[in-house]
């Protein structure tokens, strides 16, 4: 096997909670290889998203490491780009400005900038909203804006936190669609949470399957779906089986994690 661009070695991460201290992950594990679209998923509170902002450098860890290409991580980087549950573009800048809005950070000009995103909007079907302001865009447009503009600053590891939650199930399938494709060209290194199990199925080449508080790796499964996929795979009996097998993995989990959120209600 080829050498892991990402390697996550024993890591853990504890935090204060009400003069409490929380283990959020403890002892993960974990190897990604250069191009892989990657999975997360399991109950609230598992440390999916506290992984993500560690492998972007946001949080330290407090115990392991991180690695990628050999190199420790412990602040963000270039090679990275993060993309968050709301989009977080700036209100008062205009989609175009918004997407170069990454790229005038590395330095470049603005005109070298904002040419650089005017192709990208190009691909994502935004091109002609590009002197709109984000206010002005529905939720699929602005996530399609979102991930442009990380796009943008050419990335080799795309970090994708919960990024469809708050679209209608229709535009979110339309997004699991296009991403899909854009993946499929780019073939970058994509790390993905997500609740939706169909929804991480349908992306993946593997699906980590997470423990309930302190996150761990409890399975890690391979998707043998061919690709390029379209939306169709969802309807066959293979897709089904492993929806049916990931969630007799989290089911349990889930139930536990509930369990816990009350008990620490009840007691704080």
């Amino acid at each position: 096997m080829a050498d892991a661009q990402i390697d996550v070695r024993n890591v853990s991460k504890s935090f204060k909670r009400n003069g409490r201290t929380v283990q959020a992950i403890d002892g993960l594990n974990l190897s990604i290889q250069d191009g892989q679209f990657v999975s997360f998923v399991g109950a609230s509170g598992c440390g999916k998203s506290t992984f993500l902002r560690m492998l972007d450098g946001l949080s330290p860890t407090t115990s392991g490491s991180i690695e990628i290409n050999g190199a420790p991580v412990n602040r963000p980087g270039r090679e990275r780009a993060f993309v968050f549950q709301q989009d977080r573009m700036l209100p008062w800048r205009t989609v175009l400005d918004n997407v170069a809005f990454g790229l005038e950070v590395q330095g470049k000009k603005k005109k070298e900038a904002r040419a650089a995103a005017m192709e990208l909007l190009t691909v994502v079907g935004l091109a002609r909203f590009a002197n709109s302001h984000p206010g002005e865009l529905s939720g699929g447009m602005r996530q399609r804006a979102n991930l442009a503009r990380a796009y943008a600053v050419e990335p080799k590891i795309l970090l994708m936190d919960e990024p469809y939650a708050a679209l209608d199930g229709q535009t979110r399938e339309m997004m699991q669609a296009w991403l899909m494709e854009t993946w499929e060209a780019s073939k970058r290194t994509v790390l993905f949470v997500t609740h939706q199990i169909d929804e991480a199925v349908y992306l993946s080449d593997r699906v980590i399957v997470m423990t309930a508080r302190p996150g761990r790796v409890k399975a890690d499964i391979a998707i043998d779906l061919p690709r390029p996929r379209t939306l169709a795979v969802k309807r066959t009996p293979e897709f089904s089986q492993y929806i049916d097998q990931i969630w007799s993995l989290i089911e349990e989990e889930v139930k536990e994690s509930m369990n816990l959120e009350m008990q620490m209600g009840a007691s704080s």
